[in-house]
């Protein structure tokens, strides 16, 4: 089986031949072929080639999807231009130009494709990313790992603590600071955090 997730949609698959695909349409433009699932398959699980049985998609939230299948698991995250926003009629005309042009839609593919994932500290990680797809000038899916939490009851307010207190370190490190002024975390809109 295989899941797709990450604001908004579960995809299922599992192994045979040829593969039966079910409600991907739901995606999107994120939306995908049996040939793409089984390569992203291989590549999670690690392995030369994987063949794909089925596989189904279903909404999560969106813009996220997850694709689960025995034994993966994947996260899709659909950024997208404000136009393309459903209460976009709500803006009005004058503004759109502005709202487009200073809302920053696509800095979560900017961060993943930044390498600021091998600058975390110690103890923190980013999910890991399989692929960033530009769909076409308003639309980006990311592919990544879909990060399941640690059992037991959730986190204390110590372990937030902590969390919040690295985060903080790292957000006024020398690493990040030379991450952000790269070009394509530049480019789109204000450049000012």
């Amino acid at each position: 089986m295989i899941s797709a997730g990450d604001h908004g949609h579960s995809v299922t698959a599992v192994t045979m031949k040829p593969a039966a695909l079910e409600n991907m349409d739901t995606l999107g433009a994120a939306s995908v072929s049996a040939r793409k699932l089984a390569d992203l398959a291989a590549v999670v699980l690690g392995r030369p080639s994987a063949d794909l049985v089925s596989a189904s998609a279903a909404q999560i939230t969106f813009p996220m999807f997850s694709i689960t299948s025995v034994p993966f698991s994947v996260v899709i995250k659909l950024s997208q231009s404000p136009l393309l926003w459903n209460g976009i009629a709500q803006v009005p005309p004058a503004f759109r130009a502005d709202l487009a042009h200073h809302y920053r839609w696509r800095t979560e593919a900017e961060v993943y494709a930044s390498g600021l994932a091998d600058a975390m500290p110690h103890g923190g990680r980013l999910p890991t990313l399989y692929s960033i797809e530009e769909l076409d000038e308003q639309r980006i899916a990311i592919w990544m790992e879909d990060v399941t939490e640690e059992g037991g009851d959730g986190w204390s307010d110590a372990r937030f603590r902590n969390a919040a207190a690295r985060l903080g370190r790292f957000a006024g490190s020398a690493a990040v600071e030379e991450i952000i002024a790269l070009p394509q975390l530049t480019a789109h809109g204000d450049a000012s955090p």
